[in-house]
């Protein structure tokens, strides 16, 4: 039998990964107060007539996208765990996933293409709804 905490380990990275586009974006943002496109007031509400730059808001539209369906995927994957159904599969599932959120997050604060970033993110959704269902198959 093969150590079960491995579901975690894609989690853990996805998390790292999540805390790198943060820094990212924060350090995109003081890029814009301090060239001055962007007055440190806009923050309070981001209401204001400026606008941040695109390289910016692609890091910040991205850090929102890891708060959407990563959730999913670590619940998934504490469920799985604590199951007792942790597999072969479902542990190559989870880094199916963590693959194609790094393709996502990399194409997405960079080139931001949009057909390989639109694949990559239905991609990981895919993944999800296949754990779903091997969880749910095994479960029931």
């Amino acid at each position: 039998m093969f150590n079960q905490q491995l579901i975690f380990v894609p989690c853990l990275i996805l998390i790292l990964i999540t805390f790198s586009v943060l820094i990212v974006m924060f350090t995109r943002r003081v890029k814009n107060i301090k060239s001055g496109e962007v007055p440190p007031a806009y923050f309070k509400t981001y209401t204001t007539d400026h606008r941040e730059s695109v390289k910016t808001i692609q890091a910040q539209r991205n850090f929102t996208n890891l708060h959407e369906s990563p959730p999913i995927f670590y619940t998934l994957c504490i469920i799985t765990y604590l199951t007792g159904n942790v597999t072969e599969l479902m542990i190559g599932l989870s880094w199916a996933f963590l693959a194609l959120r790094i393709a996502h997050t990399i194409i997405h604060i960079t080139t931001n293409k949009l057909r390989p970033r639109m694949l990559s993110f239905a991609g990981s959704w895919l993944v999800i709804v296949i754990m779903s269902v091997v969880l749910l198959t095994k479960i029931i």
